[in-house]
């Protein structure tokens, strides 16, 4: 499962299409990471389900050494926050 990165006015744009997606897509500003979007099924029971395989597929995504990896990107770009 590979990450799709849009521009915010494309994602917004063509939200209905997202929303029917399999894949996840990072929202993007120039660059800069907004958000991940991770389209769920509509069909399952709860919101606490939906948000359970959300975050599965997130974590699929990011492996703990990415994880590591991001935070120290994000560290250099912003010292002041520590």
């Amino acid at each position: 499962m590979s990450l799709v990165q849009i521009d915010t006015p494309e994602f917004r744009d063509n939200l209905a299409g997202y929303l029917e997606s399999s894949g996840p897509a990072q929202n993007t500003k120039r660059v800069r990471a907004l958000g991940v979007f991770i389209p769920t099924d509509p069909d399952r029971v709860s919101k606490r389900e939906r948000f359970y395989a959300a975050r599965a597929q997130f974590d699929d995504l990011i492996s703990p050494a990415d994880q590591e990896t991001i935070l120290q990107e994000f560290i250099a770009k912003e010292p002041h926050v520590r």
